[in-house]
């Protein structure tokens, strides 16, 4: 069974088990009327007792009631069998986008990710994460990048300093 890569698990949502999934756009409908999604690398099964959308998808996984059960699967990349899916595989929209789930590693700074999502602005790419409860920008260029390591999802970087704050 072929699977296709239709986004990533974000932030548990309320207190009842259910969780944000930021998924591609053309993804959305086939997951509103899917009965099971797969998570994580090695992808296993989670049957849906809910979905809905309206700006993020919301969903809801049998079995799990509470916050703290479904917040292991943050940052997941979530899969549906290619058969189940009316739109072709995403095309990729910019060279950054791929790195949604990696941390960071700089001199001078402590781990910081997993990046939550690349911004596409106009003369530039920022990744958004979370650092001790605050919203972090940080850019992404080529020239800062020295070693990206897929197979740990870790982007080795050269960071200027004081971007923490």
């Amino acid at each position: 069974m072929e699977l296709i890569q239709v986004g990533r698990v974000g932030r548990p949502h309320g207190l009842k088990g259910e969780l944000k999934l930021k998924v591609e756009e053309q993804y959305e409908e086939d997951l509103l009327v899917a009965t099971a999604v797969l998570i994580g690398q090695p992808p296993i099964p989670f049957f849906l007792e809910s979905a809905r959308g309206g700006g993020a998808l919301i969903v809801k996984l049998e079995g799990f009631d509470q916050r703290e059960a479904v917040a292991m699967l943050s940052n997941q990349d979530v899969y549906l069998p290619a058969d189940q899916l009316t739109a072709g595989p995403a095309e990729v929209q910019h060279p950054f986008l791929q790195l949604v789930g990696y941390t960071i590693k700089a001199a001078g700074y402590p781990d910081l990710g997993p990046i939550e999502e690349v911004m596409d602005l106009p003369q530039h790419y920022l990744a958004q994460l979370t650092h001790e409860d605050k919203e972090v920008l940080i850019p992404l260029h080529e020239d800062l990048i020295l070693e990206q390591q897929d197979g740990e999802r870790l982007l080795l970087m050269q960071l200027p300093e004081g971007l923490l704050g």
